[in-house]
C-alpha cells in the first residue's frame, strides 16, 4: 500500500484519490483516463489506484441510484455537488460493489469529512446498511440517455452492470488457462474473472523462461497474417528451435529434482 501517515488508516490514500478522481470526472468535465494520474498523484501503489479507479467507476455507474438510497436517509435533500453526497457514494460503491465490509467502509470513508458534514454521512451510511439497503439488478439509467437509447436502453443497462472479464493472449491457452485460474476461450486465448489480480499474473508470467516466453510471444505475431500452411511450418521450426534452448532442458530438471528452475535466458 502507498505509505500514508500514522493517524490515517489503511486504504484511505486511495479514497482520497476517488473523491478527487469523481470531482474531476462530475464537476470539471474530466474523463477517468485523463484525471487519473493528478487525482492519484504520489500514489507509488498500482493496488492504490486501482481500488480509486474501481470506486469511482461503481459510484458513476451507479450514480442514480446511490443518490436515491443517500436522499431516502437524509431529512433534506442534499445539493448535487456537495462533499458529503459524493464520500457517500463512494462509501456505498465499495459497501454495495466492491463487497468491502461496512466496518472498512466507515474507517476509510469518514475521514475525508469532518465536523457535521461528518457526522451526517456516518448517519446516512449506517442507516443503510443497518437497513439492508440494496441495489436493482441493473442500475437506473439517467433520464436523457434512456430517451435517446429508446428499446436498446435495457439491453445498455445490464451491459453496464456486468463488467467485462479480464482477457489475455498468450501463446499456449489450454495450459496457461489451468495455471492463471481462467478459461481457454479459444487457441491462444485466456479469459479471467472479474478482479484478477494483475500483480500476480504479472509475478506468474514473470517466473517463466525468458527465452521461451519470447519465442512464444514472437511465433504468435509472426503468423498473424499468415495462410495456415505456411503458420503450420513456421510453428513447427519456432517449436524446433524452442526444444534446443538450455531452458526446455531446464525445466524438466528443475521438475523432477523438486526445485525452482535457474532460467538462462537462452
Amino acid at each position: 500500500m502507498t505509505r500514508q501517515n500514522d493517524d490515517t488508516p489503511p486504504g484511505f490514500p486511495a479514497r482520497r484519490a476517488a473523491l478527487r478522481l469523481l470531482d474531476a470526472v462530475l464537476r470539471r468535465g474530466e474523463t477517468l483516463d485523463n484525471a487519473i494520474h493528478a487525482a492519484c498523484q504520489g500514489m507509488r501503489e498500482g493496488a492504490d489506484r486501482a481500488l480509486a479507479r474501481a470506486l469511482v467507476g461503481e459510484a458513476l455507474r451507479w450514480q442514480a441510484d446511490l443518490d436515491a438510497l443517500i436522499d431516502s436517509a437524509t431529512r433534506e435533500i442534499l445539493p448535487e455537488d456537495a462533499k458529503p453526497r459524493a464520500v457517500l457514494r463512494l462509501m456505498l460503491a465499495g459497501w454495495l460493489r466492491l463487497e468491502t465490509p461496512p466496518h472498512a467502509v466507515i474507517a476509510t470513508g469518514l475521514p475525508l469529512l469532518a465536523g457535521g458534514p461528518r457526522r451526517l454521512a456516518h448517519g446516512v451510511f449506517s442507516a443503510l446498511s443497518r437497513g439492508g439497503a440494496q441495489l436493482p439488478e441493473v442500475p437506473t439509467l439517467p433520464r436523457d440517455a434512456a430517451q435517446r437509447w429508446g428499446e436498446r436502453a435495457g439491453p445498455i443497462a445490464a451491459g453496464i452492470a456486468a463488467l467485462p472479464p479480464l482477457d489475455l493472449t498468450l501463446k499456449e491457452a489450454g495450459d496457461w488457462a489451468q495455471e492463471l485460474g481462467g478459461t481457454a476461450i479459444m487457441p491462444g486465448h485466456v479469459r479471467l474473472p472479474r478482479g484478477a489480480a494483475v500483480d500476480g499474473l504479472a509475478a506468474t508470467l514473470a517466473a517463466k523462461s525468458p527465452a521461451v516466453m519470447k519465442l512464444g510471444r514472437d511465433s504468435f505475431y509472426a503468423v498473424w497474417d499468415m495462410a495456415a500452411p505456411q503458420a503450420l511450418t513456421h510453428l513447427q521450426a519456432m517449436l524446433t528451435l524452442t526444444a534446443q534452448t538450455e531452458d526446455a532442458a531446464e525445466g524438466p530438471a528443475a521438475f523432477a529434482a523438486k526445485r525452482r528452475p535457474q532460467w538462462r535466458n537462452r
